[in-house]
């Protein structure tokens, strides 16, 4: 039997959510405005090419950690977008962004689960240099798609 989330507990802008184990279903509010939603996706745009743009220049100064986490902020941001503009739903974390994108994208789902862990591991231990390679390229190849 399907679980009833009110749009107060995922996202104010939303109706309700349905889910049960094997599909999601998202119901746009007929309270957000075009405008207002097509600022949003204007914003998630830009914060992808930002995060990308300041990668790119880490990985050029040789600053492999932080160009990775911003690599992967690139990705979490590309997740957003397309959340955004086929659901119009933002996720206001990690766990509820990786099930959504399980559920909906699971291509996507892959890639970030995959890099995931060691984006975590930024924080304590250095990121490989083949890694950082990688996570490059999906990265270039996952933000051609939303261009």
């Amino acid at each position: 039997m399907p679980v009833l989330f009110t749009h107060k507990q995922i996202n104010p802008f939303y109706a309700p959510l349905f889910i049960d184990k094997q599909k999601a279903f998202y119901m746009p509010s007929p309270f957000i405005h075009k405008r207002d939603s097509m600022g949003r996706l204007e914003d998630l745009k830009s914060n992808i090419d930002e995060y990308f743009q300041s990668a790119e220049l880490l990985f050029k100064q040789g600053l492999t950690n932080a160009a990775f986490m911003m690599y992967f902020k690139t990705l979490v941001a590309i997740a957003d977008y397309i959340l955004w503009r086929d659901l119009r739903v933002l996720p206001d974390n990690h766990r509820e962004r990786f099930r959504m994108l399980k559920l909906r994208y699971p291509d996507l789902y892959n890639v970030l689960s995959h890099y995931f862990p060691y984006y975590r591991d930024t924080y304590t231990r250095r990121v490989d240099e083949r890694l950082l390679i990688a996570v490059r390229s999906d990265v270039i190849r996952l933000k051609e798609k939303v261009e």
